[in-house]
């Protein structure tokens, strides 16, 4: 495996550790839930080639990532995540945004946000928020993604740690 870069930096309140690799503009990536920057294991040795700084930072709440003691993960604080992490990663208008799952959220927001930070984004597995409205009611989306209609009930706070979180592996 490539030799990772790691570090952290202070964006939006919050102390963010990343990965990272090459030089050039940033590319910033952002992972999923469960998932980790370690998604990105393969996309940012490729990505250094091409002639970016690409970075993965653990996400909001994700160790070694401080959680934030307001307990905040609304879309609207996600999104100012990344644009504080844009900020102090030295990114400029020739930064691309890549992001799936969680982080897809956090890039619609902040691609909305602040539009001019990107020159490009790749968003992958959950459509535009416009659109996923329009679709995720159905059956079989609530079923695949029944967690993210779960977590934000506060039975989840006892299900989700019980039995050394068997829940997580679960999903």
């Amino acid at each position: 495996m490539p030799e990772f870069k790691t570090g952290s930096v202070t964006a939006n309140g919050l102390r963010f550790h990343y990965l990272a690799m090459g030089e050039g503009p940033l590319a910033l990536c952002l992972h999923g839930f469960p998932d980790s920057p370690w998604t990105y294991r393969h996309l940012l040795p490729e990505l250094a080639k091409a002639g970016y700084r690409a970075v993965a930072p653990f996400m909001r709440g994700y160790a070694p990532t401080e959680v934030p003691s307001d307990g905040r993960y609304q879309t609207s604080v996600l999104a100012a995540d990344v644009a504080g992490l844009h900020a102090a990663l030295g990114g400029d208008s020739r930064a691309v945004l890549i992001a799936h799952n969680w982080g897809a959220v956090a890039a619609y927001g902040a691609a909305a946000l602040e539009p001019a930070r990107w020159r490009r984004c790749a968003i992958m597995n959950v459509p535009p928020l416009g659109v996923f409205g329009l679709v995720a009611f159905r059956y079989e989306p609530i079923k695949r993604s029944f967690y993210f209609w779960f977590f934000q009930m506060k039975v989840s706070d006892q299900v989700v740690p019980a039995n050394d979180l068997a829940f997580i592996d679960g999903l």
